[in-house]
């Protein structure tokens, strides 16, 4: 279900809540949805990204946005 809408420009960000699991969904900025509608949602294992709810710690990176940091550090020390 979701919670609250955020419009950021060029996407929008949806607080949602599934059962008592609060998350945080990335839509594309012309999306209709408004607070309380009910979502499906799928996502694209190349850009997932996992957090521990309660330290926000990183638990998961997809093997693409590793590799981008990577390449980011590299640049900033070479």
């Amino acid at each position: 279900t979701v919670n609250v809408t955020e419009p950021l420009g060029d996407s929008l960000l949806l607080h949602c809540s599934i059962g008592e699991t609060p998350c945080k969904i990335q839509a594309k900025a012309r999306s209709e949805i408004r607070p309380d509608d009910t979502v499906s949602i799928a996502y694209d294992p190349a850009r997932l990204h996992l957090f521990d709810p309660e330290s926000g710690d990183a638990l998961y990176h997809s093997e693409s946005y590793a590799s981008s940091e990577s390449a980011a550090a590299a640049a900033d020390h070479g």
